[in-house]
């Protein structure tokens, strides 16, 4: 196993435990009603039941988890010549290189699923702030909003700028 792929797989298990950590602890600390839509004036218009909201997150975050883990099992069993990828000629000349692209797939998709997690994770966090704090607004975390959509939008956007290069990876082969 090569340490980019065990950092990879790392995150992707603690971002994991770190949120149903996070999600059994706030179920307690959490009021009966949950505001999760808020009107311009920041009050909240729209409310879920406690437990209405556990399992919506819960079932969520096992579907994404499970789906990308599928996802990532089928591009590795996919022929060659159907891979959706940039440079797919390069990438299926030769099994070497197969390998390598997969490597490269797993931990994208490991990286991916860790960033899901995370961000999954901070929406817990501002759930529980915006319910329990009198002092909480929503614009005061809009930031978290903004900087998971810039950290998805460059994570998604590394993958096909990595296989456009022609480049092996270092280390395999």
């Amino acid at each position: 196993m090569k340490p980019v792929y065990l950092l990879f797989r790392a995150a992707k298990v603690i971002t994991l435990l770190l949120f149903i950590g996070l999600l059994l602890y706030l179920y307690f600390m959490l009021p009966e009603q949950i505001g999760i839509h808020f009107n311009q004036f920041g009050q909240a218009d729209n409310y879920l039941t406690r437990s209405q909201f556990f399992y919506t997150a819960g079932l969520f975050l096992i579907f994404f988890n499970v789906a990308i883990s599928i996802l990532g099992r089928f591009l590795a069993a996919m022929p060659a010549s159907l891979l959706p990828v940039p440079n797919r000629d390069f990438w299926a000349a030769t099994p070497e290189l197969r390998t390598q692209l997969n490597y490269l797939l797993r931990n994208w998709l490991n990286g991916f699923m860790a960033l899901i997690n995370l961000v999954m994770a901070l929406t817990l966090f501002v759930v529980f702030k915006i319910n329990t704090d009198l002092d909480a607004s929503i614009g005061n975390y809009g930031w978290v909003f903004i900087g998971a959509l810039a950290a998805i939008a460059a994570w998604a956007v590394y993958l096909p700028v990595r296989l456009m290069m022609r480049r092996a990876v270092a280390g395999q082969g």
